[in-house]
């Protein structure tokens, strides 16, 4: 089973080759890497082509932001399903993506989600967010549930069906995408109870400075998809303090 595996870069010399390395780790080959550079400054894209043990499919072009550049990766693809992986996050293990074949094979779903851990950029040995996203129920989205997109798993299909992300919104796209599809009564969502993905995430001043941006997305969002959106944004954030409590270090 192919599978694809897209990236959105820009002047990320700093830590794509960790990214890199994670998935030419990876026990299972079968697999295309597809790269949208938005026409970085530094050395992003000399380093993606020296490192990549596969051949990368690699567009250097300007884009008007990350989704922009991730739905430029979507109709690039080929593989059956299509996994995220940003340019500072790495895959949990060397076998995450054999396990989340099996599960694709056993299980034949529409939509597969899993786990994630948030490090810090600079000491990557310390957890300080742990997203363990329990099973699927429609119902929960309601409440503000909802699964980390680093560790979401779509059927390429189904960006063709019911639309890429909405590039009007700068933050919270991937949020409404995910609404969009799993709201659909009609798509197979399984949930794997273990990890996906571990994400970089920056200092206190980089979380905030994009956090009223956030509310105001997110509120916009969810008003179009339920009747209450300002009760499901304040569960939703209640939801992500509770995973700053998971404090752990990584082994």
């Amino acid at each position: 089973m192919l599978i694809s595996i897209v990236t959105a870069t820009y002047n990320s010399e700093h830590f794509v080759s960790q990214m890199i390395a994670s998935l030419n780790a990876q026990s299972y080959r079968d697999f295309e890497h597809i790269v949208i550079d938005g026409s970085s400054t530094d050395n992003t894209v000399n380093i993606v082509t020296s490192l990549c043990f596969h051949d990368p499919v690699i567009l250097v072009e300007k884009d008007t932001g990350i989704y922009d550049a991730l739905n430029k990766g979507i109709s690039l693809a080929n593989g059956e399903y299509i996994i995220f992986l940003h340019s500072d996050d790495i895959f949990a293990s060397n076998d995450t993506l054999a396990e989340i074949i099996s599960d694709l094979r056993e299980n034949d779903p529409d939509i597969l989600y899993g786990d994630v851990d948030f490090v810090l950029r600079t000491s990557p040995n310390l957890v300080v967010r742990r997203w363990v996203s329990g099973d699927f129920k429609r119902s929960k989205l309601r409440f503000g549930w909802m699964p980390p997109h680093p560790s979401f798993i779509a059927r390429r299909g189904l960006y063709s069906s019911f639309g890429f992300f909405d590039t009007s919104l700068k933050i919270s796209a991937d949020y409404e995408n995910m609404l969009r599809l799993l709201l659909n009564p009609i798509l197979s969502v399984k949930y794997a109870n273990r990890k996906f993905t571990i994400m970089k995430t920056g200092g206190v001043s980089t979380r905030f400075s994009s956090l009223l941006m956030k509310f105001s997305e997110d509120y916009y969002v969810a008003n179009r998809f339920f009747r209450f959106p300002s009760i499901l944004i304040a569960l939703k954030t209640i939801r992500k303090l509770h995973q700053l409590w998971r404090f752990n270090r990584y082994e």
